[in-house]
């Protein structure tokens, strides 16, 4: 059975020649730090080169990782030069709750007033105490709290 560092290798190639720290530590079944240790150390020994979250292969030998079935390396050097795995769009910020920027509360607790159908300042402002206890099911002080905010705003 090939050492961790070889299955690291073997990894990286499997993944066009570039491959995260997740990417290999999911492949391989051992822990996320385990696995920066590993490719940490190829990198040292100068196997490997990290840029933007990945890890590369910097030369292939050609006894290093031969295809089983050709006797070759899996990947050709040419391919993994210009190999790059197109970026994912970063997921978009959403703006904070109405609530939260009104009453500066958190947002769980926003969320959980819109649920019980205060998803309003005036809302908040025009129920009864005892009302918008039981219904976003608050304690007394929250919610007298919450309702002298709204009515401080409104």
């Amino acid at each position: 059975m090939p050492s961790t560092i070889e299955q690291t290798k073997q990894a990286i190639l499997r993944h066009g020649g570039k491959a995260s720290k997740h990417q290999i530590s999911r492949e391989l079944k051992i822990s996320l730090d385990y696995a920066g240790l590993i490719c940490a150390e190829l990198k040292r020994k100068g196997e490997v080169g990290f840029s933007d979250g990945f890890y590369s292969l910097i030369s292939i030998k050609k006894t290093a990782i031969p295809d089983k079935e050709q006797k070759k390396p899996a990947i050709p050097p040419e391919r993994l030069k210009g190999s790059q795995k197109a970026k994912r769009p970063r997921a978009k910020k959403t703006l904070p709750h109405p609530l939260v920027s009104a009453l500066g509360i958190s947002e769980p607790l926003a969320r959980t007033l819109e649920k019980a159908g205060y998803g309003t300042v005036e809302s908040i402002s025009e129920a009864a105490v005892a009302k918008l206890m039981a219904e976003a099911k608050l304690e007394l002080r929250t919610a007298a709290k919450l309702i002298n905010q709204a009515r401080g705003i409104k």
